[in-house]
This record gives C-alpha cells, sequence and structure tokens, in this order.
C-alpha cells in the first residue's frame, strides 16, 4: 500500500509559531508520528535557515529578510543532527526553494547553486531520505538554459548514490514551455498537482509515471476533509488516477495549503486518517 508522506513547512502553526521555527516544526512532526497520522515525512530546508545569504524575495509578498534575521542558521552538520535525534523519518528532503534562481543566475550564483545542491543530498544521505526535490529554475525567469541546468544537477547528484535528485514541475516563464516539457528531460520528477492544474496538464504527466518518484497533492483543510480549490478535478479523483490507473507506488506527500491553525488540529488529524483510508481503497 502507498504510504502517506507530509511535508514539514506548515506545520508550526498548529503551535501558534512563526513558519521558520524549526523547534515547532520539528514538534509538531514528533507529534504525528507518535500518533502514527503520518507514515513518512518530507523535510522542507528553508531559505530563512540559509547560514550565508537571505533569501531571495523578488517576487514574495512582504519581506523574508526579517524571519531570516531572526532565525538561527542551520547547516548540513546541524539540521542532521537535530533531525536524527527527533527520532521521526524523513523520506524526502525538499531543497532550498531560491536554489533555481541561483542556478539561472551569473556564474558566482551558480556556484552558490551547485552547493545548495549537494548540502540537499548530503542533508538526505545523513537522515536517510530517498529522494530530494529541486525548484530547478527561476520562476520569473524568461530566460535561461534548461539543458546547463540538466547537466548540474545530474554531475551533483552521480555523487550520491541510491538518493534520487528530482525536478518539481514549478512555473515557468520560458517562452513557449511549460513545467511538464521542462521537467520530462530530467532524471527524476516531482509531481506537484497545484501546479498541474494551473497549466492543466495533469494527463501530460502519465507518459512520465516512470520518472515519477514523489507526488505533491496539495490541500486545503474543509473541516475534516481535504479540498483541491481551483483544480477541474477532485482531492480523491487525483488519487484514484495516479493509484489505480498509473500504478503509482511511492509516497504521497501531503502539502496542507490553507486552514492549518491551532483551533484545527483535532479536525487536522480526522482528515489525515480520511486521506490514509482513501489511499488504502485505491491502493488495492
Amino acid at each position: 500500500m502507498n504510504r502517506l508522506s507530509i511535508t514539514s513547512a506548515p506545520l508550526p502553526a498548529f503551535e501558534g509559531a512563526d513558519y521558520y521555527d524549526l523547534d515547532a516544526t520539528l514538534r509538531v512532526m514528533e507529534k504525528l508520528w507518535n500518533k502514527a497520522a503520518v507514515d513518512t515525512f518530507e523535510f522542507q530546508w528553508l531559505a530563512e535557515w540559509d547560514e550565508t545569504r537571505p533569501p531571495r524575495a523578488e517576487h514574495t509578498s512582504g519581506s523574508r529578510h526579517q524571519p531570516w534575521q531572526e532565525s538561527y542558521g542551520y547547516g548540513v552538520d546541524s539540521l542532521a543532527e537535530t533531525l536524527l535525534d527527533s527520532g521521526v523519518p524523513i523520506r524526502s528532503v525538499h531543497a532550498n526553494r531560491d536554489v533555481g534562481i541561483y542556478l539561472c543566475g551569473d556564474a558566482g550564483e551558480i556556484e552558490h547553486g551547485r552547493q545548495m545542491i549537494r548540502d540537499t543530498l548530503e542533508l538526505a544521505k545523513r537522515v536517510g531520505a530517498s529522494v530530494t526535490v529541486f525548484h530547478a529554475w527561476n520562476t520569473y525567469s524568461e530566460a535561461f538554459n534548461p539543458t546547463k541546468i540538466e547537466s548540474i544537477l545530474a554531475e551533483e547528484s552521480a555523487r550520491f548514490s541510491g538518493i534520487l535528485a528530482s525536478v518539481e514541475n514549478v512555473p515557468t516563464h520560458l517562452g513557449s514551455c511549460t513545467p511538464a516539457s521542462l521537467v520530462e528531460n530530467f532524471d527524476w520528477i516531482t509531481l506537484d498537482t497545484r501546479w498541474a492544474a494551473m497549466y492543466d496538464e495533469l494527463s501530460n504527466f502519465e507518459r512520465l509515471k516512470e520518472k515519477i518518484v514523489n507526488i505533491h497533492i496539495r490541500g486545503h483543510l474543509s473541516g475534516t476533509l481535504w479540498t483541491l480549490p481551483d483544480a477541474p478535478y477532485s482531492f480523491e479523483e487525483v488519487i484514484q488516477l495516479v493509484l489505480q490507473r498509473w500504478k503509482y507506488a511511492d509516497p504521497l506527500t501531503l502539502e496542507p495549503e490553507g486552514g492549518v491553525h491551532e483551533e484545527s488540529w483535532l479536525d487536522f488529524l480526522q482528515a489525515l486518517d480520511w486521506l490514509k483510508q482513501v489511499i488504502e481503497s485505491h491502493s488495492r
């Protein structure tokens, strides 16, 4: 049966903590693990934790510089030690989302992007994760070389046997390209259902299913159920498609989006239980 994973990114909200509070993140992860609410986790390496550079916030709402100043800087060693001490299983590590901005920059920025790739793969190795997730390009850039980025990721990931460096189908402004047309040339793919809905190209990924090693199912918590706002399909229809038709056998990674706060904790647990039942029913 397919397992249920969940991203770490929004979890501090259940304690009323800042999204970049690592201690709160880990406490909620431990609660979920102790309750057997999920089977594993995707750890999101936030840009606010970067030890050397502030987040690239050119196109984000609000300032991320202040959270970066308030956050403790975490590198590979400190994150690995903290995660291992927590005892929670990490199936995938999501790289700092700014990596694609650097990979589309000048020579110095590209080298920093390479280091971010290496650090992500090293963290995955240390915590026993088998998959890494990268936003491999600047989503707002109208001019970059996809082939060069493909080569960089292939070169860096070749040093880490057994860890799959997957690329997420994030938005793009590159000419006539779509996320699906860009990720198809990489070895491994993380399929994000929200981005697929935005471009109406979920069906385009069926021919790429052998490359898909991780699926992000974005969900809005509505009472004790998960919904997919602004999508031409329901939450359960997506799960049925990828499990029954595509025969996807790896974990599904829940990305809660909306409805997550201190008061919704009990509803959240019930919604996770419902989701596990849906996954089980379509895994047969």
